[in-house]
């Protein structure tokens, strides 16, 4: 599987980038929205897994983009946030399109 990891701190991209190598997938990694918009004009994914709070263009606006545009709006959308944590924070990136919501931190499991 392809991934496109997309979170503002380095450290939590490389985790989680080691994380998912190690499990076998391919993975992309993008700083925030507009660097990963910009992979995403170059590249095939199975899967998005974005953070919220990022500077420049955030989770939530990355998604409507993605879920906007005919080329990459059937990638499946996952959130992975330690930030917005509650159930209405969920049901409003659920609400853009996004098929999961994970809270940090998460067992690699």
């Amino acid at each position: 599987m392809i991934i496109l990891n997309v979170d503002d701190r380095p450290d939590n991209r490389y985790l989680f980038d080691t994380i998912l190598r190690a499990a076998g997938h391919d993975v992309y990694s993008a700083a925030d929205g507009a660097e990963a918009l910009a992979l995403l004009q170059n590249m095939q994914c199975d899967l998005i897994v974005s953070d919220v709070v990022m500077p420049g263009m955030d989770g939530f606006q990355f998604c409507r983009e993605v879920k906007a545009n005919p080329a990459t709006r059937d990638i499946p959308f996952v959130f992975f946030t330690a930030v917005y944590t509650e159930a209405k924070d969920e049901q409003f990136a659920l609400s853009l399109g996004a098929a999961g919501f994970l809270v940090k931190p998460l067992e690699p499991d």
